[in-house]
């Protein structure tokens, strides 16, 4: 192909141009708007049904596995006139019977087009299906995540330990609709605090200190709206004092979490309803 302005595309870079292509078509691009919608509130109930519809969806992929370098270094590329190639976008208008400003506003709308190319090699090179790429997606540009981030997340299972997981809590009995929905959704089982790489014995105060020293994977962990508030907290309650291990904060709940280190296990206080 001959794109003028556009040089120095090697065989593998445009063979993930075309594994993208062929994995978000239209129709993919819009039925992600159309999730995105109903997850304006997520639910765990509302995002297994949307990636279980999203993975059922028949769109052919093929996995980059397939390609072998020796094809690459088979094939050859001729170049097509410019003249055509400056009538694409009639091309694909005509094509998917549907305006090119109508394209280009589903794609800058979705969730694909608001993380980075490399997030989207790393998810292209995953056996995840479609509704999970959805939901990682929409996870890395919620929470920010960077690309190492992301693959972290994938390798550890996010999507099972928070949205797959069948949760133990209290939260139905102590918070309110829709709160309650909401904290079951953002809270996971089990977390991975992975940063904290003791080798000897260690005590309660040994994570509280290494969670503290290592607050931003700590914040990651946590997930969407944590804010960390201090360690030793110091609290008043009918002129007693109390001292809280560890005191965060969330935005979308407008809730503390209280976290207690028993044995070297986090305790999530018992009126936000967790144990872990």
């Amino acid at each position: 192909m001959h794109y003028p302005e556009k040089k120095g595309y090697s065989a593998r870079s445009l063979t993930y141009m075309c594994q993208f292509a062929r994995t978000y078509p239209l129709e993919i691009l819009q039925r992600m708007l159309s999730c995105d919608k109903v997850l304006r509130t997520p639910t765990i109930p509302n995002m297994l049904s949307l990636t279980d519809e999203l993975n059922c969806l028949p769109i052919t992929q093929e996995p980059l596995a397939q390609f072998q370098t020796n094809i690459f270094q088979s094939k050859e590329f001729t170049q097509e006139p410019l003249a055509q190639i400056q009538k694409i976008d009639k091309t694909i208008s005509a094509m998917l019977q549907t305006s090119i400003d109508d394209i280009e506003k589903d794609f800058v709308c979705s969730p694909i087009s608001k993380i980075n190319w490399t997030s989207h090699v790393i998810l292209l090179d995953s056996s995840l299906p479609l509704g999970n790429k959805y939901w990682y997606m929409k996870q890395s540009v919620e929470n920010g995540w960077s690309s190492n981030v992301l693959k972290i997340q994938i390798e550890t299972n996010l999507f099972k330990r928070q949205i797959e997981t069948q949760k133990v809590n209290n939260f139905t009995k102590t918070l309110p609709t829709p709160q309650s929905d909401l904290a079951n959704y953002l809270l996971k089982d089990p977390y991975i605090f992975d940063m904290l790489t003791f080798t000897d014995q260690y005590n309660e105060r040994d994570v509280e200190i290494g969670l503290v020293k290592h607050v931003e994977k700590f914040l990651v962990e946590m997930g969407a709206g944590f804010a960390f508030m201090g360690r030793q907290y110091h609290i008043e309650v009918s002129g007693d004092d109390y001292y809280i291990d560890i005191l965060m904060y969330n935005t979308f709940l407008h809730r503390y979490l209280v976290i207690e280190l028993i044995n070297s296990l986090l305790v999530v206080s018992r009126k936000y309803g967790r144990s872990l």
